[in-house]
C-alpha cells in the first residue's frame, strides 16, 4: 500500500509499487536513510550500502530454507 500523496511523511513508501522509485526506496530505507522533507534524495553510496544490506538479508534468507 502506498501513501495517496506523494510527498506524505507517515513513513510508508509514497510510490507506487513494483516501480523503479518504490524499490530505490526500500534499499535506501535499508541503509537508514530518511526523507526529511527536503527535496533530499538518496545519493549512490546509500544505495550501494542498502543494496548489500539487502544482498545480506537474501542469502541469510535463502540459507535458512535450504536448511528446513
Amino acid at each position: 500500500i502506498h501513501a495517496k500523496n506523494p510527498r506524505s511523511k507517515d513513513g510508508r513508501n509514497p510510490f507506487k509499487e513494483d516501480s523503479l522509485p518504490w524499490a530505490a526506496w526500500i534499499i535506501a530505507r535499508l541503509q537508514g536513510w530518511c526523507d526529511m522533507g527536503k527535496d533530499t534524495r538518496p545519493g549512490y553510496i546509500t544505495l550501494k550500502e542498502g543494496l548489500r544490506v539487502f544482498e545480506y538479508q537474501v542469502a541469510f534468507y535463502t540459507s535458512l530454507k535450504k536448511d528446513v
